[in-house]
């Protein structure tokens, strides 16, 4: 390649020398990392896992649940009411889900948690 500038070259007075590796390094997490954590997560988790199975607490019965509160919750405040209130939940809580989901994902990829 060939160097355009003919004159002397004159750094800042604070210039500071660095080598090869402190220009390539790039500090950040691996997939490896990621997988670690995810695998430490499930291990971890698995009491809790299986203290909700014993008491009954499915996904299903979540749904129920949820289902059940919304019926109420029409018959209560009326469907105009409560169609409004779900649109502007849901989007707020699709919001804050992805922004939890997203903080989650960088911490785990870059951080050891449960390994």
């Amino acid at each position: 390649m060939e160097m355009c500038y003919d004159g002397a070259l004159v750094m800042p007075s604070k210039f500071v020398m660095m080598d090869e590796d402190e220009m390539t390094y790039v500090e950040g997490g691996t997939w490896n990392n990621f997988k670690q954590n995810m695998l430490g997560l499930i291990d971890y988790s698995a009491p809790v896992r299986w203290a909700f199975g014993q008491l009954g607490i499915t996904p299903a019965y979540v749904a129920a649940l949820g289902y059940m509160s919304y019926t109420f919750a029409t018959a209560t405040f009326g469907s105009a009411m409560v169609s409004v209130a779900t649109a502007v939940g849901g989007v707020v809580g699709a919001i804050l889900g992805i922004a939890g989901v997203s903080y989650a994902m960088n911490k785990m990829w870059n951080d050891r948690i449960f390994y």
